[in-house]
């Protein structure tokens, strides 16, 4: 499993002043936007004003209205391509994220009030093993996707040429990048190899399509790349690029007429074998660390554990809960208390071991190891 690589996911697990609400809220895909989101809206606030009169007073609570109604100003907010939104907000901070379904997971909707962010319902749908990036070529059109299991989202492509015309007078030299190449090549194009005069021969096209996809996208997101193209052109492509992260399979179908349900459909197929086998050794890894001492899914001791910075690897059920208070500092549970902002603490070790660069890996229930919720690999 690889880390979560995001930015401003790190701004969430930073210390932020209380109380930290996280929303999470489903939407509708629908253009107008539908009457029930908005109502659903006005619920979760009703929702966090009463959690929030519990533990504070109204100086915070109007505060607290008021940074999060205003994400929702005008009506572009209740239309977009996605399937739900988190909205985090602390007296210090405000981020609105947009969230993909997962038909196995639906979006959940509720409201977390706590000392900091519920993140875990996050960290799944950002772990990068099952995700992938898609490459379709054709002669006279170049598609980029971000794929997984259930979904195929198109990708806005960064300098990548779409026909061999666009690359005719392009140098294709590691010492000029693929944006700076593209721009000059116009100046260029009757001169030399690959002009518009003699033509372009499709090995330079192809040439700088992977220069570009390297450049502007695979050498980032670091997400495996599936080609799809033309059987004639599979051989010939692969031979020709230098993407570290392009599969040795591929889609040998012309992607131009295929819907996108089928190129998803293919892309897992390639894709499913390698996700599951890193399932697997993951599983298997903590098995062995616990028989020789080196890992627990007992809750204390995970959480005096990971207090210590003993944890290298936390793996944690999608939808388990345990309520109640972690001591970060000490590493100890305590019972839920209502006169304190509290958590899953599941939610809270997955943080720290966020925080102290180790890795957590949220599973579906039939894939974890154990029946705790928790499973840690140490370090040492």
């Amino acid at each position: 499993m690889r880390e979560i690589n995001q930015p401003w996911f790190n701004d969430l697990l930073a210390d932020h002043q209380p109380p930290c609400v996280s929303i999470y809220l489903p939407l509708h895909r629908a253009d107008p936007p539908s009457t029930e989101d908005p109502i659903r809206f006005r619920d979760e606030l009703e929702r966090m004003q009463a959690v929030l009169a519990k533990r504070y007073d109204d100086t915070v609570i109007r505060l607290m209205v008021e940074k999060v109604s205003g994400v929702v100003n005008g009506n572009g907010f209740w239309v977009g391509d996605r399937d739900g939104v988190a909205i985090f907000a602390s007296p210090d901070f405000l981020q609105l994220v947009d969230l993909q379904n997962d038909p196995r997971q639906p979006i959940e909707e509720q409201v977390v009030v706590a000392d900091s962010f519920h993140v875990k319902p996050l960290i799944r749908t950002m772990q990068t093993d099952d995700r992938y990036h898609l490459l379709c070529v054709e002669i006279k059109e170049v598609r980029l996707f971000e794929g997984s299991r259930y979904r195929l989202e198109p990708v806005p492509l960064k300098n990548v040429p779409q026909n061999p015309e666009e690359v005719a007078g392009m140098r294709l030299s590691r010492a000029v990048d693929a944006a700076t190449d593209m721009a000059q090549a116009p100046a260029m194009q009757d001169q030399g190899p690959g002009s518009v005069t003699e033509g372009v021969p499709v090995e330079q096209f192809f040439r700088a399509v992977d220069k570009a996809v390297w450049e502007g996208h695979s050498r980032d997101a670091k997400l495996p790349l599936i080609l799809c193209c033309a059987e004639q052109y599979q051989d010939l492509f692969h031979a020709l690029s230098r993407n570290q992260y392009l599969l040795p399979q591929g889609i040998s179908l012309n992607p131009h007429r295929l819907p996108l349900d089928r190129l998803r459909e293919e892309a897992w197929r390639i894709i499913e074998p390698g996700y599951l086998a890193s399932i697997d050794k993951l599983t298997n890894s903590f098995r062995a660390a616990k028989a020789h001492r080196k890992g627990s899914d007992e809750l204390m001791e995970v959480a005096e554990a990971i207090s210590q910075g003993r944890v290298g690897t936390l793996l944690v059920q999608e939808n388990a809960q345990v309520p109640g208070i972690l001591q970060r500092g000490s590493g100890m549970v305590l019972p839920p208390d209502p006169t304190h902002p509290s958590d899953d603490v599941l939610d809270d070790l997955a943080e720290e071991v966020l925080k102290m660069d180790g890795r957590v890996v949220v599973l579906p229930p039939e894939a974890m190891p154990t029946e705790t919720g928790v499973a840690a690999i140490y370090r040492y």
